[in-house]
């Protein structure tokens, strides 16, 4: 028995030693992949400053172009919206660069699911282990545990960490940041597609599920960044259908909570903005394409700096 348990202790300290080299190898080779619509652009966001960072969806991803704003705001910009990632997501994302290159500005676009239940919270923080190389950051490493001790083993493993990025790794490594624009992705103008509605609107249900726990991530996010010293601001772009009864009333929610927190909230709906009815401008119902996203940032951006200006953060930019 005794032979038994120092042969097992040998063989777990060779595993974890083999565990702990070949993981280290590969985030070294990881931290340095900084080009990728989704698998990487988290290291480029994190490898210098930016004045205003771009957090949330596929929506923020496809919306705002940082050239077109840095122009009329004289300030660097960085999107980091992501693909198939909603509030919790962003949330990680803002603690890790208030904690290691802290903005001027955070503009949070709004999906309005992100204070709703219309999906299952699992869901949601299962498509969080996309962070798993950035356990070390605690409010990362929280989200991704959710108190669970099997969690809390598996991030001990560096190879864990990085078990759904080998391919991302490989693919970006080599990449250089042609065809991107700190962090936005040129598409050209895509073909019109009548798919991906709002998640509360394929709801049959026409009440409004809140869910507290999102509603109080929303407000940490609000309150870290304003303890940081860093301003934030709401806004919502654009869907080319008309908005539904459902919609408004999460809409309406978002304007009340804007006022409570004294956050600003541009909100810009295809009512208020005619123009975005139009079909060409979007890839499908909620995402625009390149076309339309050059007409929104354009837009956009002039009623940010009208925001900055109101509340004094933009006093020393020139007209």
């Amino acid at each position: 028995m005794r032979r038994f348990l120092l042969k097992l202790l040998a063989f777990l300290l060779i595993l974890a030693a083999v565990d702990f080299g070949l993981g280290s190898a590969i985030g070294y080779f990881f931290k340095r992949t900084l080009y990728g619509e989704n698998w990487s652009k988290e290291n480029w966001l994190l490898s210098r400053p930016h004045d205003v960072v771009i957090l949330g969806s596929s929506r923020a991803f496809r919306s705002y172009i940082p050239s077109i704003m840095q122009d009329t705001l004289q300030l660097s910009v960085f999107n980091a919206g992501a693909n198939g990632q909603y509030l919790l997501y962003a949330y990680a994302l803002e603690q890790m660069v208030l904690e290691t290159c802290k903005p001027r500005l955070i503009l949070l676009d709004l999906l309005p699911n992100y204070v709703t239940q219309s999906e299952p919270l699992d869901q949601e923080l299962g498509r969080m282990s996309a962070l798993a190389p950035y356990a070390d950051y605690p409010q990362v490493r929280k989200l991704l545990t959710r108190g669970k001790p099997g969690e809390e083993l598996k991030l001990c493993s560096r190879l864990y960490r990085y078990n759904s990025r080998l391919l991302s790794i490989a693919d970006n490594y080599f990449k250089d940041a042609a065809g991107m624009d700190n962090g936005f992705v040129f598409i050209g103008q895509t073909r019109f597609r009548d798919t991906n509605h709002f998640p509360d609107d394929l709801d049959a249900n026409p009440r409004v599920p809140y869910d507290p726990y999102r509603i109080g991530i929303l407000r940490e996010f609000v309150r870290s960044a304003r303890d940081a010293g860093v301003a934030v601001v709401f806004c919502y772009s654009p869907a080319v259908t008309p908005t539904s009864a459902k919609i408004r009333q999460i809409l309406d929610f978002y304007r009340a909570l804007a006022d409570e927190l004294q956050v600003p909230f541009i909100e810009m709906t295809s009512e208020s903005y005619p123009e975005f009815q139009e079909r060409a401008l979007f890839s499908d119902v909620i995402h625009m394409n390149e076309t339309g996203a050059r007409q929104y940032t354009a837009l956009f951006v002039r009623e940010l700096r009208r925001v900055l200006e109101e509340n004094g953060w933009l006093r020393e930019v020139p007209s």
